[in-house]
């Protein structure tokens, strides 16, 4: 019946039916994927570049610890939020070492540290279970100044050495058994 045809009509009718085949092939296998998208993607680690293929964020596990990291333009990690036992985030310095720390220790409260760029001054607040608020202001994490409270409710203030030695200090009398503190 074909064979009466002009050729150009039966290739053009065969190119419609091809084609119309493949379409109708393509919407059911792209409804049966659809149907199969997953609900949860899991994965170890993601990654996101920008056009240029920098590495510019990263989320994923290093040495266990899940984290976020967020790097600058050059591919320098600038940002981490990370959560093991004791969760913290950390603003970097161009070596990724903390400039800024916020965090929280299991045994040990919330604190909070500020570093110079060369990380000799310190500006540091914390709570503690040892010694309870604390304040100071340290050049390379000993010689520096400082205000406290300690547990027994002793608050003092205080100027130290490069050896952790109290060169100077002032301090509340300690509270007596059942005084209000």
């Amino acid at each position: 019946m074909l064979t009466n045809l002009p050729r150009t009509l039966t290739s053009s009718w065969l190119v419609f039916v091809l084609g119309f085949g493949a379409a109708v092939g393509m919407v059911a296998i792209g409804t049966k994927l659809a149907k199969n998208d997953p609900q949860v993607v899991r994965s170890q680690r993601f990654q996101l570049v920008d056009a240029q293929g920098t590495l510019r964020g990263e989320w994923g596990f290093k040495d266990e610890i899940a984290q976020l990291v967020i790097y600058d333009t050059k591919g320098v990690p600038r940002v981490r939020i990370g959560c093991a036992d004791d969760p913290g985030i950390y603003v970097l310095k161009n070596d990724a070492s903390p400039a800024i720390t916020l965090a929280h220790r299991k045994n040990d409260g919330a604190w909070m540290t500020i570093k110079s760029d060369d990380g000799t001054g310190i500006l540091s607040a914390r709570t503690s279970n040892e010694i309870g608020p604390f304040f100071g202001v340290f050049k390379n994490g000993d010689a520096g100044a400082g205000m406290r409270c300690l547990a027994d409710g002793v608050s003092e203030i205080f100027i130290q050495d490069t050896e952790k030695r109290p060169a100077w200090r002032v301090s509340s009398p300690p509270k007596e058994q059942g005084e209000a503190k």
